[in-house]
């Protein structure tokens, strides 16, 4: 089992790294493990909160484990120093994975479904909204 730790990843610039603070550990099935990026805007509820959950699937013959983001866009009023969020960045990422398979099976399935989505063809399709084509 992972013990929950702060995340440190690189912004978009390449150069600066951001803190995920790891907020609560997961209680177990179904209850999240939570992080947030405590720089990321000055009021708590406009900030970057990132979760994890695991648990069964219904015949319990797998596990699903689900990532999510929820990244608001925090800009100031023009006539007021009030934070608010425009809008908000959601991702989901899911994942099953049968109980049956060998440990080195389920790690290399991982690494390579996480490094495609971290791929440069698939950071350029998000960021462009399409499927590439």
């Amino acid at each position: 089992m992972a013990n929950i730790a702060d995340i440190i990843v690189k912004k978009s610039d390449g150069t600066t790294s951001i803190t995920y603070t790891a907020i609560t550990g997961s209680a177990g099935d179904k209850s999240p493990a939570i992080w947030r990026s405590e720089t990321s805007a000055q009021k708590r509820s406009n900030r970057d909160v990132i979760s994890f959950v695991a648990n069964d699937n219904g015949p319990k013959t797998a596990r699903r484990m689900t990532a999510k983001a929820v990244m608001p866009v925090a800009h100031f009023a023009d006539d007021a120093n009030l934070e608010t969020a425009a809008d908000r960045v959601v991702g989901d990422v899911s994942i099953v994975v049968p109980k049956a398979l060998l440990d080195s099976q389920i790690n290399e399935k991982i690494d390579q479904f996480l490094n495609v989505l971290g791929s440069a063809e698939f950071r350029a399709a998000f960021k462009a909204g399409i499927s590439p084509n």
